[in-house]
């Protein structure tokens, strides 16, 4: 059996794929860890078909049991090579902290019957991008708006950002 964060990591990786797929972009996993997990990209429809919009963002995905959750944010401590990366900024991309809340309780992590499959608790975005540099060689105790959820109308919104930012 796979260890616990190896699971949480693969279920991190569901959960964004199922929003990406109903948000209708297409989703990339990267081999190796190189401070991109996944990329999404825009699929644009032609008169020829479907093809490759080429606009683009960038996810670095985490996932945790630990994360302190309050009214209006979530606080999680980020290693400070993802932070330091995650704050550059990079003219061909924009990047994304995703933070996937989990619950604490393996058994409800998921859940499936006949009628449907439930991923429990929710992810949340934040750009980091133009945040100071850190001095910590350790972790950055980050902060996420709780409003920032991780859903089709964020996906939609980033894309549409990404291509604001493309234009001359």
């Amino acid at each position: 059996m796979l260890p616990r964060e190896h699971q949480q990591e693969l279920l991190s990786f569901a959960y964004v794929r199922a929003i990406s797929a109903r948000a209708g972009v297409v989703c990339i996993r990267f081999d190796g860890d190189y401070g991109v997990d996944l990329s999404l990209r825009a699929v644009s429809e032609t008169d020829a078909g479907f093809i490759d919009g080429g606009d683009q963002i960038d996810l670095q995905i985490k996932s945790t049991t630990r994360a302190n959750v309050n009214e209006k944010t979530i606080s999680f401590d980020l290693s400070a090579r993802n932070y330091n990366h995650l704050r550059e900024a990079n003219p061909n991309t924009q990047r994304f902290l995703i933070v996937y809340i989990m619950p604490v309780n393996e058994d409800m992590w998921l859940t499936q019957s006949d009628d449907e499959l439930i991923l429990r608790h929710c992810a949340y975005w934040v750009s980091l991008e133009g945040h100071p540099a850190t001095k910590s060689t350790t972790t950055v105790r980050i902060s996420i708006p709780k409003e920032n959820v991780f859903s089709v109308a964020a996906i939609t919104a980033m894309m549409q950002g990404r291509q604001e930012r493309n234009k001359p």
